[in-house]
């Protein structure tokens, strides 16, 4: 089954909003604060990856990807368009990005 999408929306999670965009197959989160979101996914820091695993697993099955953002710098893809390489192996379907994306895994 797959979707397609296009448009843009405001999202807010614990006060802080981010812009979804929305081009066929491909969301685009784009975040000033990345935290609550991937808090949210269920966080990459937490030891419990069940929720990232899932989200990612079912944007996958959709045939969608969900790639975030910040300042132009790609912090994480997940679902049908990850590329995962070590990543994959703890989280299928999960790529993280480079320089910000430190901070994800780090706190």
């Amino acid at each position: 089954m797959n979707f397609a999408f296009e448009g843009t929306l405001d999202v807010t999670v614990e006060g802080k909003t981010a812009r979804l965009t929305a081009d066929a197959r491909e969301l685009t989160l784009d975040v000033d604060d990345p935290r609550p979101f991937m808090d949210a996914l269920g966080g990459v820091r937490r030891g419990n990856l069940t929720n990232l695993r899932e989200a990612a697993q079912t944007l996958y099955d959709l045939g969608l990807t969900l790639k975030m953002v910040k300042d132009g710098q790609t912090l994480l893809i997940i679902g049908r368009g990850a590329q995962s390489g070590l990543a994959g192996i703890v989280v299928p379907h999960l790529q993280i990005g480079v320089g910000e994306a430190l901070r994800l895994l780090t706190g």
